[in-house]
């Protein structure tokens, strides 16, 4: 929170940014994804998220491209759940 005299008290975002923060997250939803995702995935998204694991694994030694693409892994995962409020929360 930041409050300046006379203007109010105003709530400043502070993005995540911190890995330990964003493995926490993971290891308390992504369950419960994971449980959605084979319920509800089809062969095509099976397929998306096959290809994208193998994308992953062929940037083990690019730490910023690696990143980027397990982030995206783990979105397509959260969006086999066919559940628009946990792809949102993703």
């Amino acid at each position: 929170m930041c409050r300046k005299a006379g203007s109010g008290t105003f709530v400043i975002y502070r993005q995540m940014s911190e890995e330990m923060e964003i493995i926490d997250i993971r290891s308390a939803i992504e369950p419960e994804i994971v449980r959605l995702a084979v319920a509800n995935a089809t062969l095509i998204d099976l397929e998306k998220l096959r290809c994208m694991l193998e994308q992953a694994e062929t940037k083990k030694n690019d730490p910023a491209a690696f990143t980027r693409a397990d982030t995206q892994f783990h979105l397509t995962l959260a969006e086999c759940t066919r559940n628009p409020l946990i792809v949102w929360l993703y």
